[in-house]
């Protein structure tokens, strides 16, 4: 490696740790000092990779999310199941099994989903959320339910998302949806 290389190298490294730390102290301004221009610093760079809250490890405390889903049989809709309870349980039972990754995949993709819905009151929605937490929710509950439930094919289903906190419960009913 020649010189040249070397400082060039020492300038672009310099350039990025540079840019990091100032990212990180936009960051951490406290929220009367921060202005609208400097959010995209929360989207863009520190939330996806270094954002740290409560969804990171556990449901956020007080309060309690439920996931229901029904699936439609050759006779009709089955009875709603709770599968993130069913789940949790299973894994409070055995914790040997190695099922926690399935809990937490569940959990914090509901808990992402209900967040976005926050500003909204309960609902009925016909037509499926277009949001990327719903994708990924959705994702995870189409493998939860063909891996559980040993189904093939096309699967209609549709979910209940509840939450309920201190004060208020909201819920969030989502009609038709199918996994091919």
């Amino acid at each position: 490696m020649n010189q040249t290389t070397k400082r060039l190298f020492a300038i672009v490294l310099g350039v990025v740790l540079c840019f990091h730390f100032m990212m990180i102290l936009f960051y951490c301004y406290p929220n009367k000092i921060k202005q609208e221009k400097f959010n995209f610093v929360n989207t863009l760079y520190i939330y996806p990779a270094f954002h740290q809250n409560w969804n990171l490890f556990v449901p956020a405390p007080n309060v309690e999310r439920k996931l229901f889903v029904r699936y439609k049989t050759k006779i009709g809709f089955t009875n709603w199941q709770d599968i993130l309870s069913r789940e949790i349980v299973h894994h409070k039972q055995n914790r040997l099994l190695g099922n926690e990754s399935r809990v937490l995949l569940l959990s914090n993709s509901l808990i992402y989903e209900l967040n976005s819905m926050d500003d909204k009151e309960s609902c009925v929605f016909n037509n499926k959320p277009s949001n990327n937490e719903f994708k990924v929710l959705q994702f995870e509950i189409e493998k939860y339910v063909r891996l559980e439930f040993q189904l093939n094919g096309t699967i209609n289903y549709e979910l209940l998302l509840v939450s309920t906190g201190k004060t208020k419960t909201k819920s969030y009913y989502i009609k038709s949806l199918a996994a091919n």
